[in-house]
Formats: structure tokens, C-alpha cells, sequence
């Protein structure tokens, strides 16, 4: 009996701990994935899910039709003992496990996760909310709240122990809230967006558990926002009235003269008088 309660608990334990190994190596959609492999080899071959990648053998690579001009196998780093593979446009069918087998000996396992990107526009100048969702524990204290962002693998924001801190250019600009994170919301807001903010965005927190969207595509508008064109007009307004006040109390009288009644304008008679 107590042999069975070891099994179950084992099996899931494994469970558990099964989403944290297969998102041990994840890439974004179109972008290069490396697999990172160092053994001393003559002979080696890559495969995904049994069928094979890529081979050197007796000298000469062969690579699968469906990698085809998307593989770097360097025969450089081969000698130096890195047989790491490396995958470039990246689609979404590349996700699987990956093994590599060195003279015969297989090893280097590893799953390669491929991540769908979520597009947001957004105008320059306008407020951006990234959305990001995940399990949070509701009971965890705002001191305890953990959240990370990163815009092309460099810091964004990052929340730990109740502290904030900023990657470059996003000083008073970059938020996430620790009153949300106990509903499981650790969205990003960056305020007065630029054209450099564009960019692939990750959110990341404590437990690793996954997220959704997994990775946003952040993309700028090189337009004014509707908050620009509103405070254009209202300038537009403040500069154009006095204006046209004054115009109107300089033309009025003119005017009037015009539209004056016939028997009051003067005619010349026949003498001339």
C-alpha cells in the first residue's frame, strides 16, 4: 500500500514538473533556436522525434527536406566538441523533442518550444497595456508578488519584494500592479509610448508556471495619437479665436457700409453735385 502511495506520488510529482521541462528551451515563431550540445563526436546525427534533422557522416552533411537552408552545422565547431544545433526561421511545426546521437551514443535531449507572438498597435504617444495572465496563488501578500518583463531579452520591469525596478528608458514609464497579481493578472502598462518601445515583449513570474499570451509583439504607429490631435485643436482654438474676434471688429463696420439702405448712399446728379 505504501509502495502505491510512493508510485502516485511520483507520477505526479512528474506531472508537475513535466511543463517545466518541456518549456526548458523556447523560441519565438521566425526566430533562430539553438540547441545546445557539447560532445567530441566523428560521426553525428540530430533527430526530432526519431526521424532524423541532420547527419555528418564520413565527411559529408545530409539535412532533411523540411530544414532544408534553415540548418548551421558548423564542421568548425564540430572539432572544437559543439555539435549544437542550430535552426534559423523558425516555424511553428519545429516544436518537439530533440535528440542528438554521437557516435552512436544519444544524448543532448532537449524540447524545443515554439511561441506564438500577440500583436498590439498602439500610436505614439498613446498609453500601452501588454496583457499577461497566469496562476497566481490569491492569497499571495503584495510583498510576495513576482513579476518580470522583458522587450528583447533585456529588462523592462521587474517586481520582487514589493520593489520595482527599470530597465533603460522605461524609468516612470513601465508599471505592473501588485494589488492585480493575486488575480493573476500581470499586465504591463508603459505610458507615453516611442517608437523604440516596439518590440517582442515576455512577461515572467516566481512560479513558472506558463503564461498567456506567451509573447507580445508590440507595434508603434508613427501617428499622432488621439490625445495629440485633440490638444492640436484646442491650440489651434485658443490661437484662431482671438484672431478672428479682432477680424470680425475691424470688418463689421465695413460691412455695414456695404449693406447700407440705397437712399442713404449719396448719388452724383446729372450737374455733378
Amino acid at each position: 500500500m505504501q509502495l502505491m502511495s510512493l508510485m502516485i506520488s511520483l507520477f505526479v510529482f512528474g506531472l508537475h514538473m513535466l511543463p517545466s521541462l518541456i518549456s526548458g528551451l523556447q523560441v519565438v515563431l521566425g526566430h533562430t533556436a539553438m540547441i545546445s550540445c557539447n560532445r567530441s563526436c566523428s560521426t553525428v546525427e540530430w533527430m526530432r522525434n526519431r526521424i532524423s534533422v541532420v547527419r555528418f557522416v564520413e565527411g559529408k552533411f545530409t539535412v532533411a527536406p523540411e530544414f532544408k537552408s534553415r540548418i548551421k552545422f558548423s564542421l568548425e565547431n564540430l572539432k572544437k566538441g559543439n555539435v549544437s544545433l542550430v535552426i534559423t526561421d523558425t516555424v511553428y511545426n519545429d516544436r518537439s523533442w530533440y535528440t542528438c546521437s554521437c557516435d552512436g551514443h544519444e544524448g543532448c535531449d532537449q524540447y524545443l518550444d515554439v511561441l506564438l507572438p500577440v500583436s498590439l498597435e498602439v500610436a505614439v504617444g498613446d498609453q500601452a497595456k501588454l496583457p499577461c495572465y497566469a496562476d497566481t496563488n490569491k492569497l499571495t501578500p503584495e510583498s510576495n508578488a513576482s513579476i518580470r518583463w522583458e522587450k528583447n531579452d533585456a529588462l523592462v520591469v521587474k517586481l520582487k519584494h514589493g520593489e520595482m525596478e527599470f530597465g533603460a528608458g522605461f524609468e516612470d514609464r513601465a508599471s505592473v500592479s501588485k494589488a492585480k497579481y493575486g488575480n493573476g493578472d500581470l499586465s504591463l502598462t508603459i505610458n507615453s509610448v516611442k517608437i523604440p518601445d516596439a518590440g517582442l515583449y515576455r512577461c515572467f513570474h516566481l512560479s513558472e508556471k506558463d503564461t498567456h499570451p506567451e509573447v507580445i509583439d508590440l507595434i508603434i504607429k508613427d501617428c499622432p495619437s488621439s490625445n495629440v490631435i485633440i490638444a492640436l485643436a484646442v491650440i489651434i482654438g485658443i490661437l484662431v479665436l482671438p484672431l478672428l474676434h479682432f477680424c470680425h471688429g475691424k470688418l463689421l463696420p465695413a460691412c455695414r457700409r456695404l449693406k447700407a439702405p440705397p437712399e442713404h448712399i449719396a448719388v452724383p446728379g446729372a450737374d455733378g453735385k
